[in-house]
């Protein structure tokens, strides 16, 4: 797995103006536009897109959005994304199942 870009403050996206912040932040309606030019000259382009590529992130990284990195992904051998959502979803779920064994439980209790 690839680990976090190891930034150290010379990012271009560190003192990046508000008008990009909507775009680097996945804003559903952002124009990425302005936060992919701010991408194209930084010195951790490579690292951040190739992080972006292996993880599951949102908005601009690397000069990439979303839709570039799955375009990106499909025509490439590239695994999919490394998503954390997926890693909770089977305590979530065992969780859930034991709220909903409890509440029977409960039922079965109070009706006897």
């Amino acid at each position: 797995m690839i680990s976090y870009p190891r930034f150290d403050g010379t990012q271009a996206c560190l003192d990046a103006p508000a008008l990009s912040a909507r775009a680097f932040a996945g804003t559903f309606g952002a124009d990425p536009a302005p936060a992919k030019r701010i991408c194209a000259g930084c010195s951790f382009l490579r690292a951040c897109r190739e992080y972006a590529l292996a993880t599951e992130v949102y908005g601009v990284w690397g000069g990439t959005t979303d839709a570039d990195r799955d375009q990106l992904r499909a025509h490439s051998a590239s695994p999919a994304p490394v998503s954390i959502s997926s890693e909770l979803d089977t305590p979530v779920l065992a969780l859930h199942t034991a709220e909903e064994d409890v509440t029977e439980c409960r039922r079965d209790v109070a009706a006897s």
